[in-house]
């Protein structure tokens, strides 16, 4: 799944900037500012990396799903009179690893009764 991540910059980006926070709310434009400084010159200069906040937004889109596999949470909503669409990115309190993952599976059922 790692790899996943480092093979799309944005979502690389923003695991980067999550460690140092549990969340992080405002406009693509916002968090295309924040993510330009996090990454290289030529990372930014690259045709990879979106040109636009709406570019950006859609490389959310698509990356939400393996982010959320590594416990950061993406969310779009509208906020404020104005209805400014805005970007929501949290970390989940548990992260399923590979150490946590049979902590986190069901119990098992009570034995059966013998007949």
């Amino acid at each position: 799944m790692p790899q996943l991540i480092d093979a799309d910059p944005v979502a690389a980006a923003v695991r980067t900037i999550m460690p140092t926070r549990t969340e992080w709310t405002g406009t693509a434009s916002e968090l295309l500012g924040a993510l330009g400084e996090m990454v290289s010159d030529r990372v930014a200069k690259s045709k990879t990396w979106p040109d636009s906040p709406r570019a950006l937004a859609g490389r959310l889109r698509r990356a939400a799903t393996f982010l959320r596999k590594i416990g950061i949470e993406i969310g779009f909503g509208r906020e404020g009179r104005a209805r400014t669409r805005t970007i929501h990115i949290a970390t989940s309190p548990t992260q399923v690893t590979p150490d946590n993952a049979e902590a986190r599976s069901s119990a098992s059922s009570a034995p059966s009764r013998p007949r």
